[in-house]
């Protein structure tokens, strides 16, 4: 009976594993310093020709690199004085038509960096800030507000990415960046890899394939840490069974004398 007690607890005890920390760390992950790009149209001189059309967006100059001023990059953008982009947007005077907003890298009369969006058919609702994100922040509020006053009816300001709608976080865009001259004296800046799509698909692939062996791997550590749990609850589960007590059995000769 006290046997099949320990064996009902034994069938009743959920086993719970903790992946390892060491495992943890082996995860391939995609670097994002690797971009991709696609080729556009150059010069005889290999200079890039402006326009510059990337889908929805417009490069219309690359700018100068300001290598001076530390605060001019960081490790991960560059941004050129001068840098102008354009895309479309939704207006702010005609909410139900789109306009042509550009964006523009400055330098303030404090010789501070600028970032500048000014919509093509009310430029005097141009909107600045410190960083891209900031401009195109108040973009969207402004929109927010004319689409309250035009419908009647209350929106939420949806967050955005600066760099995005600047054109900055695109490959393409980067790796012309990374071609400006003085790119070099960027302290700050850590230079991208930029891969044709061919070479990102093929890089992507083999992360893929790394990240699957690491899982087949911590499958298989798991497994084992598993069949080791199970076989020291087994060892102290027999160490915890006793065995009935003997029944003394009365010696025949007792009590003769």
């Amino acid at each position: 009976q006290m046997f099949n007690m320990v064996n009902k607890k034994k069938s009743s005890k959920k086993k719970s594993y903790k992946k390892p920390k060491s495992i943890l760390g082996k995860r391939k992950r995609k670097d994002k310093r690797i971009k991709h790009y696609v080729e556009i149209e150059r010069d005889d001189n290999n200079q890039p020709i402006f326009p510059i059309v990337l889908g929805a967006m417009t490069i219309l100059s690359l700018g100068k690199i300001e290598y001076e001023n530390q605060n001019f990059h960081s490790d991960n953008y560059i941004w050129p004085v001068g840098y102008k982009s354009s895309r479309k947007y939704r207006s702010i005077i005609d909410v139900d038509n789109r306009s042509v907003y550009t964006s523009e890298i400055l330098k303030d009369e404090n010789d501070d960096l600028l970032f500048k969006v000014t919509p093509s058919d009310c430029p005097e609702e141009a909107c600045s800030g410190s960083s891209a994100t900031a401009a195109w922040q108040q973009v969207l509020i402004k929109v927010k507000d004319a689409v309250q006053v035009a419908k009647g009816t209350k929106t939420k300001t949806n967050s955005i990415s600066g760099p995005e709608y600047f054109g900055l976080s695109n490959g393409t865009v980067g790796k012309l960046i990374q071609e400006l001259p003085n790119v070099d004296k960027c302290e700050k800046y850590i230079k991208k890899r930029f891969l044709t799509h061919e070479e990102y698909n093929n890089y992507l692939t083999d992360v893929k394939q790394k990240e699957e062996k690491v899982e087949e791997e911590e499958e298989e550590e798991e497994t084992i840490k598993l069949d080791n749990n199970n076989n020291d609850d087994d060892d102290s589960d027999n160490e915890n069974i006793k065995e009935p007590p003997k029944k003394k059995t009365k010696n025949p000769n007792q009590n003769k004398i």
